[in-house]
């Protein structure tokens, strides 16, 4: 955020974006900021920092997670079969382990996780379930799943301060009521109307814009979304926007700790869209 400050960065909401790129309207450094998913740590972290910067922003909520706060599932799993990488443990067919895990390696802890997910399946386990699940997997590998629960990590907002957020001028928009986009079309009509009723009833506005989750998206998509009085719709496809740019298939440049600042730089500066047209000879 202090990159923008330093550069001169506009910093727009997205609406206003949208609509200016439109009409080719707007002014130099145009930027607009977007976060997926709502994490707790938007709250606890980046709020702030856009607050006291006076940075608009959106937040594309799945609000599952949000109604149930507890860690995701698919995430929470993987993340403690990581932390205890170093470590030796038994097989355990409770948790889906007929056999001593491998948790070294990548491929073994893939393969553990894979068996936890396969059970969950399988039984068709509630969110409910599933969460009861984590906490057998993280005993056995010796966490306190309490502890990691009350450190929120990968947990998202709950639904207070989902609406604190909103409150304080970020805009909460849409990202599937699951995080999941199901090729039929009346399933994933179904996911975004669900959506849209949750995030009207935390924030009390009305959402119109909307992010594929993990930018998964099929031509099929558009019209539901259409449908549905969704105005803009966000992929994870490198490329900068412009007044061509189809408003359901908007591009972003997505940023996280792998990214080094020069690439995050040159993509502020608009060569970094330049650099991934050229191909070697």
């Amino acid at each position: 955020m202090q990159w923008l400050v330093r550069g001169g960065y506009n910093v727009l909401p997205l609406g206003e974006a949208l609509t200016r790129l439109g009409s080719n309207s707007l002014p130099k450094k145009a930027v607009a900021l977007t976060f997926d998913d709502g994490y707790a740590d938007f709250a606890l972290q980046a709020y702030p920092v856009l607050q006291r910067l006076r940075f608009p922003a959106t937040v594309y909520l799945t609000t599952y997670y949000v109604r149930f706060n507890r860690p995701i599932f698919n995430l929470i799993v993987p993340y403690m079969l990581w932390r205890c990488r170093d470590n030796a443990h038994a097989a355990n067919p409770r948790i889906g382990w007929m056999h001593e895990p491998e948790l070294a390696s990548a491929q073994g802890r893939a393969r553990a996780w894979e068996a936890v997910r396969d059970l969950a399946e399988s039984r068709a386990l509630s969110g409910a379930a599933k969460d009861d699940l984590a906490g057998e997997v993280a005993a056995h590998l010796g966490l306190d799943y309490a502890a990691i629960r009350g450190e929120r990590v990968l947990t998202l907002m709950n639904a207070e301060e989902a609406a604190e957020v909103s409150r304080g001028g970020i805009d909460i928009q849409l990202h599937t009521h699951r995080h999941r986009t199901p090729q039929d079309p009346s399933l994933f009509r179904q996911e975004v109307q669900e959506n849209w009723r949750h995030v009207r009833e935390i924030t009390g506005r009305e959402p119109a814009h909307f992010c594929y989750p993990s930018g998964l998206h099929t031509p099929e998509m558009l019209p539901v979304l259409k449908q549905c009085g969704i105005r803009s719709a966000t992929t994870c496809e490198l490329q900068l926007c412009s007044a061509s740019t189809v408003p359901l298939l908007l591009p972003r440049f997505l940023d996280m700790q792998s990214v080094p600042h020069t690439t995050f730089d040159s993509w502020l500066a608009g060569t970094g869209a330049m650099l991934t047209g050229l191909r070697p000879g």
